[in-house]
């Protein structure tokens, strides 16, 4: 019963599994098809138990499983009644059960289910029953071996390509790798005509634009999957819908359409699961979005509800982000001592090799220098100097970060007079703002405080307050 329905509470698992047990046990078999004349009663309870598993399955705390997961279920419950009534002799109800059972399975393209019936037929058709053409038959199987083949095919690129390439972050992404991946699930798609496949083809193409700032393209490309899953009842999930809207939430926050990427945040955590690692995800666009709108109220309340969630205690990184996030927003507002005492926390994120640790180290220093602690920084910059090199032969600090670095390591050096390090790192700063891809700031980096800006306003003596107009640019255009 684990096996069916993984999804769903313990005692529902227990008494599916009881019932399970019942159909399958010797004695239920002997009582009710030893004799032909008693098929029928046989049939009649079998549904019962069948149709008051499946009641129970859609009723109660599961209203929200998909008729894909249900269809999925029904297909090995009723798998394993045809099993059962073949090994009584029963042919014409097992070919009944066979028959609905093939239908549904190619409808919602659940290869495992349909070759496990397809080889039961086979297996008639062996035996010479009327009903089935074994070469036909084996066929089919070849041909939806295929399919299964291919569909796991695709999961492993998509997997692989991500594990490898997603923490190097946006500016080292291969868009040859990406182009590939998508070329080959392609020819997938063609051979099997997969939804499944389709979905993996939407994503990498997601990421395609992403990596490229066609930000536009890759919006109409999520909202053209999340139409063609609601348009697929074979693929179509709440959490994959969900999913694709959290994708959509990254790219506008890539465009810096802020507004845009909250909204569609929103979308995402209404669809998600609750205590699923996706539900943290879309949150997080959200919360960024929040503190680039300014609105770090709304940003404040979220954090608190995420750290809240039992799924955050699955994933501590997103548990450090989130603390990370909550010193952000007392650093933005100036209250200083808050952001650095949560930031002295040992975090997760140190662990990581996108740029958090790097950017946590960065950030406990700025804290300090408003703080007026600057024995603490220079023991800071110390201790990231010595660290810096080996960092970098790893390739887990970007142009940009080492730039920034040179200006503290600068403010250090000349005690911490800004106007004058405004002179010396002249050209330093300059190319912090400027628009070069490797070195230009990105709203879905660690760096939540633009360093030039905050740079600037230290010089003028004045509040943080962030540019965002310059990244705004028109974006690149193509198909």
């Amino acid at each position: 019963a684990a096996t069916i329905c993984d999804s769903v509470n313990l005692d529902f698992l227990i008494l599916t599994g009881l019932k399970l047990i019942v159909l399958a046990s010797p004695r239920f078999r002997e009582g009710y098809t030893e004799k032909r004349r008693r098929a029928q009663e046989y049939n009649r309870l079998k549904s019962v138990i069948e149709q008051s598993i499946i009641l129970e399955l859609t009723q109660g705390n599961n209203t929200s499983i998909s008729s894909l997961f249900l269809n999925k279920f029904q297909l090995r419950f009723q798998t394993t009644i045809a099993e059962i009534v073949k090994s009584r002799g029963l042919v014409s109800s097992t070919v009944k059960i066979l028959d609905k059972g093939e239908k549904n399975a190619k409808n919602y393209q659940l290869y495992d289910q349909l070759i496990d019936i397809l080889y039961i037929k086979s297996e008639l058709g062996f035996s010479g029953s009327i009903h089935y053409d074994l070469g036909s038959i084996l066929k089919e199987i070849d041909y939806f071996e295929n399919c299964r083949k291919r569909v796991k095919e695709s999961k492993i690129i998509y997997r692989d390509y991500f594990s490898r390439n997603v923490k190097k972050g946006i500016q080292k992404a291969d868009v040859q790798a990406i182009k590939a991946c998508i070329k080959k699930l392609e020819k997938f798609y063609a051979q099997t005509n997969s939804n499944l496949i389709q979905l993996k083809i939407y994503l990498f193409k997601m990421e395609l634009y992403l990596v490229e700032e066609r930000f536009d393209r890759g919006t109409e490309i999520g909202l053209e999957a999340i139409s063609f899953l609601k348009k697929s009842t074979n693929v179509r999930t709440n959490s994959r819908i969900g999913y694709f809207y959290f994708n959509i939430a990254e790219t506008e926050l890539g465009a810096l359409k802020f507004q845009e990427s909250s909204m569609y945040a929103k979308k995402s955590e209404s669809l998600v699961g609750k205590n699923s690692l996706n539900r943290l995800i879309a949150n997080q666009f959200y919360i960024l979005s929040s503190i680039y709108l300014n609105k770090l109220d709304e940003a404040s309340e979220s954090i608190k509800i995420q750290k809240q969630l039992k799924a955050v205690e699955s994933y501590p990184f997103y548990h450090s982000k989130f603390s990370y996030y909550e010193a952000m927003l007392h650093f933005i507002s100036e209250d200083f001592d808050k952001a650095s005492k949560i930031l002295s926390i040992h975090f997760d994120l140190e662990r990581d090799k996108e740029g958090w640790r790097v950017w946590l180290s960065i950030m406990r220093m700025l804290c300090q220098i408003e703080r007026s602690e600057y024995i603490d920084v220079d023991l800071m910059v110390q201790t990231f100097r010595k660290y810096i090199k080996s960092w970098e032969e790893r390739s887990e600090i970007r142009e940009r970060d080492k730039l920034v670095f040179k200006v503290i390591e600068s403010l250090n050096r000349n005690d911490f007079d800004f106007q004058k390090v405004k002179e010396l790192e002249a050209d330093t700063l300059t190319l912090l703002r400027s628009q070069v891809k490797e070195l230009k700031w990105r709203p879905n980096s660690p760096e939540l405080v633009i360093f030039h800006d905050w740079f600037d306003a230290k010089c003028e003596n004045r509040p943080y307050k962030p540019n965002y107009q310059p990244y705004r640019s028109k974006e690149k255009v193509g198909k």
